[in-house]
């Protein structure tokens, strides 16, 4: 299961968005049924890019509702400009790391498949909405 998130945060707003996300990356690795994990800056770091790959669906719901997670989502989201969120079943032969993996993940050129929403916070990728995590759009 991969999960792709685009953040685009406020000039006013880095210091908090920056501290709040050092806390989860922080925490990431005792994550049970992580499997990598990686975050990505453009435009002078008003864009974030981040992805984590894990195991099964059932682990990354129990990592994004727990504490850590959640009070950074809440502090955090006032800085935002805006967020969007993919999520990409994947067979476990093929298990995407690095951006350049993840690239090719966005683009539709490997075995990953597109989700539909589970909950509020994911909807699809689709290629109108912005471009490979590569971009910034």
């Amino acid at each position: 299961m991969l999960s792709v998130t685009r953040a685009r945060v406020n000039l006013s707003g880095l210091w908090t968005f920056y501290q709040h996300t050092r806390q989860v990356l922080k925490d990431l690795p005792t994550q049970p049924g992580l499997l990598a994990h990686d975050v990505r800056l453009r435009r002078l770091g008003t864009h974030a890019w981040t992805y984590t790959l894990w195991l099964d669906y059932e682990s990354l719901v129990e990592f994004r509702t727990g504490f850590t997670h959640t009070r950074a989502v809440m502090r955090a989201s006032r800085t935002l400009e805006g967020a969007d969120f993919w999520l990409y079943a994947c067979p476990h032969d093929y298990l995407p790391s690095g951006w350049e993996a993840i690239d090719q993940v966005i683009a539709g050129t490997t075995a990953c498949t597109p989700l539909p929403p589970r909950s509020s916070a994911y909807r699809p990728w689709t290629p109108a909405v912005a471009g490979t995590a590569g971009d910034d759009g």
